[in-house]
C-alpha cells in the first residue's frame, strides 16, 4: 500500500504541474491589449427634411472627415420627418431605432435632429468647432 500512495501522489502532482503549465502558456498566447490612441464614433443623426440638418452635415464632412483615421464618422438618416411630404431615401427605421436607444440614455432623454453623439455620449457641442473634443474623447475610455 505504501507503494501506491507515492505513484498517485506523483499522478497528481504531475497532473497539477501540467495544468498549470498549460494554463501559463495560454494566457501568454492569447494576450492583447488595445493601442495607445483610441478610435472615435461621431454620429449623427439626421434628416432631407430638416432645415437644421445640412450645416450638421457639412461640419461632419469638414472636421471629422478629414483624413483622421481614427475617427469613425457617420451619419444617419432618420424617418421620422418623413411624414411631412418630403420622404428622405435615406432614411431607415434602424437608425430612428438607435437614436432612440442613445437619447434615453442622454442629458435630452428624446430625439432630435440634428443630433450628435461622440463614442455614445451626447454631445452639443459641435456646433464650436469640435476638434478639441474629438482629440479629447481619444484619450478616454469609451463605453462602446
Amino acid at each position: 500500500m505504501s507503494n501506491r500512495f507515492p505513484a498517485r501522489a506523483l499522478l497528481v502532482l504531475f497532473l497539477i504541474g501540467f495544468g498549470f503549465g498549460r494554463s501559463f502558456a495560454v494566457e501568454n498566447i492569447c494576450k492583447k491589449s488595445s493601442a495607445a490612441n483610441n478610435n472615435i464614433l461621431v454620429e449623427l443623426f439626421t434628416s432631407d427634411g430638416c432645415d437644421s440638418c445640412p450645416p450638421a452635415n457639412q461640419w461632419l464632412s469638414r472636421v471629422v472627415g478629414g483624413g483622421d483615421q481614427s475617427t469613425i464618422a457617420v451619419s444617419m438618416h432618420v424617418p421620422y420627418w418623413n411624414h411631412l411630404g418630403w420622404r428622405d431615401e435615406f432614411s431607415n427605421a434602424i437608425f430612428d431605432a438607435r437614436q432612440d436607444t442613445y437619447a434615453k440614455l442622454a442629458a435630452a432623454s428624446f430625439s432630435y435632429t440634428p443630433q450628435v453623439f461622440l463614442n455614445a455620449r451626447e454631445w452639443r457641442g459641435w456646433r464650436n468647432g469640435g476638434r478639441a473634443e474629438i482629440a479629447h474623447a481619444a484619450s478616454e475610455a469609451s463605453p462602446i
